[in-house]
């Protein structure tokens, strides 16, 4: 794991998203129906971008098209501490990730998975251990009704507040507070005040717990 990665898992989105205010800029978070798959497990990791459509024509029955080639080479494509963003186009009736392709991250280290769609195999994205966010699961595969167009690219995700861009290679990360894309050509930018800010948000709690109010706190602490 990289230091930026190392120093990316010790931070909270939400503290990120403080930065981004503070910046005048509209926080990167995702939108709140992308959950975690099973139990909650934090994500932190770069980037790898893919992008998917429905097939032209397609309806609930599948059409007869040849393997998506695409999809079956993500797992060789993906690196170690790489998350993959899936962005759909909005598709998610049905699923678009699975244990195949999960395990065959997982054992290249991949950092977790965010899907703007559905996934299955649930029990198994468990059991593996590999954390994955997702709008919602369908039992139903995707074969001959969508197919990857695109990878290691430039892609967009619902968010919050509108779309989110992500490229290959930005800071992704996930805890119980949602999911926010970190630009990488901004990273120190809002992840060096981010850090400050928690060290003197552990402090301030450090005093109330010692009996001091909030603001007695603040003031203690010089934070305005």
């Amino acid at each position: 794991m990289s230091d930026m990665i190392k120093r990316l898992a010790r931070l909270r989105v939400s503290g990120l998203a403080d930065q981004f205010d503070k910046l005048g800029l509209v926080p990167p978070v995702l939108a709140r129906e992308l959950q975690p798959v099973g139990p909650h497990v934090q994500i932190a990791g770069y980037a790898f971008c893919v992008k998917g459509r429905k097939l032209q024509g397609a309806g609930w029955q599948a059409m007869k098209v040849p393997r998506d080639g695409l999809y079956d080479g993500l797992a060789q494509k993906i690196g170690a501490g790489a998350v993959l963003m899936f962005d759909t186009g909005g598709y998610d009736d049905t699923a678009v990730f699975g244990a195949g392709t999960g395990l065959g991250m997982k054992l290249r280290d991949c950092a977790g998975a965010v899907i703007d769609g559905a996934v299955r195999d649930v029990d198994e994205l468990v059991e593996m251990g590999l954390p994955t966010r997702a709008r919602s699961v369908s039992a139903i595969r995707f074969g001959g009704r969508f197919a990857v167009m695109e990878v290691d690219c430039t892609i967009e995700m619902r968010g919050m507040c509108g779309p989110v861009s992500v490229s290959a290679g930005d800071l992704v990360l996930a805890d119980n507070d949602g999911i926010i894309v970190v630009p990488i050509a901004m990273a120190e930018q809002v992840m060096a005040p981010s850090e400050k800010a928690d060290g003197l948000e552990a402090l301030i709690q450090a005093d109330m717990r010692g009996g001091m109010t909030r603001q007695e706190a603040s003031r203690h602490r010089g934070k305005s």
